[in-house]
């Protein structure tokens, strides 16, 4: 069923060694906010288009994720500190019998940046999206001057390139599990 709920992830955390996944939360909005009026954060995010003047614009944003049966967000922390440090976007589609899940990550504390945390978020979140919804295929789309986003899909993931648009100057990215275990490689 294409349509199935992410709510899972709501309620409980994926805890990784470095990185935890949870809900974003009414307590995340204003940290959330101060990272969105970064333009190039934006920019490199693709999130040129996202509505966060203000707090209250973020917020309306996190109560419609809420309720988004297909589109989440969830916040990264710190495993020890547990202080935000990125967010992970996911969003459930299906066509032709194939159903995939594009995901964006973003790292948006400087200092937490090139720490592993993108790379374990996203394979937690695949790994959790593969076990629990039958996701067999991952895209991510990625600006052309995001070359650490491309490094980190690429050659950490192991992602491979499936298309390039002139129009929107961006790549797409793909992963297809194959694995009866639903491990990601590499490690």
């Amino acid at each position: 069923m294409c349509n199935e709920k992410i709510h899972d992830l709501e309620q409980n955390e994926l805890v990784g060694q470095r990185a935890v996944l949870t809900a974003f939360r009414p307590e995340h909005i204003k940290r959330y906010h101060r990272w969105m009026q970064n333009p190039t954060l934006k920019k490199d995010t693709g999130s040129e288009d996202l509505k966060t003047d203000t707090i209250e614009d973020i917020a309306d944003y996190q109560r419609q994720i809420v309720n988004d049966e297909n589109n989440k967000t969830f916040i990264i922390l710190d495993t020890a500190s547990r202080e935000m440090v990125g967010d992970i976007n996911l969003f459930i589609s299906e066509c032709d019998g194939t159903r995939a899940a594009e995901i964006n990550v973003m790292i948006a504390e400087v200092s937490a940046r090139r720490k592993g945390y993108a790379r374990e978020a996203v394979k937690l979140a695949m790994e959790h999206l593969h076990k629990t919804h039958f996701i067999d295929r991952f895209v991510a789309r990625i600006s052309d001057m995001n070359f650490a986003s491309t490094c980190l899909f690429r050659d950490r993931l192991g992602f491979l390139f499936e298309s390039h648009s002139q129009i929107f100057s961006e790549s797409t990215w793909y992963y297809d599990i194959k694995r009866e275990d639903g491990a990601l490689a590499p490690d």
